[in-house]
């Protein structure tokens, strides 16, 4: 049948590879490697992520490193890391990603998974991190930011909801004062 096509191998298509492949390793899970998940709100002013910033900070002598990201059916990025960094950030945004044409991947709705290889000692290693939405599933709690979000009139909203909550709060602590003041001396203050 392969031959009816002009092909001599079986084909198979990996999508959002460029040459249809696809690495895997053999190599032992090494958790200590400390992961650190940073998401930004605030694409096109909405309360989603924009971006997401994973870092694996790595041992002395890591090297041979390379990085997958991946959701279930889709490679999205196979990267080598040049020289032996201290830490391998990877980085996500939402409108590169649209314009890559990946319109599918939605950041912080879609599992993706983050795996980083590489040897120490002689020995290969895997670190992986699932992010479930936006909760990183192998590393430390994520850090959310917002910028830009809901912006009214110049402020963050977020900032004026929590001003106004601080405003409201000072106020009850001081009419409470007041009134114990009140009851303690008798006057009116």
């Amino acid at each position: 049948l392969l031959s009816e096509y002009g092909y001599s191998a079986p084909l198979s298509a990996i999508l959002g590879s460029m040459d249809s492949t696809y690495r895997f390793f053999v190599a032992e899970p090494w958790d200590d490697i400390a992961i650190d998940t940073e998401i930004t709100l605030g694409w096109r002013g909405l309360p989603v992520p924009n971006s997401l910033a994973v870092t694996f900070h790595l041992p002395n002598g890591a090297e041979s490193l390379q990085y997958t990201v991946t959701i279930p059916g889709l490679l999205i990025r196979d990267v080598k890391v040049s020289g032996s960094p201290s830490a391998v950030t990877v980085e996500l945004d939402q409108d590169e990603l649209y314009g890559q044409g990946y319109t599918n991947v939605v950041l912080g709705a879609d599992s993706m998974e983050i795996t980083l290889v590489g040897v120490v000692d002689g020995k290969w290693f895997v670190r992986p991190l699932n992010l479930r939405g936006m909760s990183p599933l192998g590393g430390a709690p994520a850090v959310i930011k917002s910028y830009g979000l809901l912006t009214w009139g110049g402020d963050s909203l977020l900032n004026l909801i929590i001003g106004g909550a601080v405003a409201v709060a000072v106020a009850i602590v001081t009419v409470i004062s007041v009134r114990r003041l009140h009851r303690a001396t008798g006057r009116a203050v």
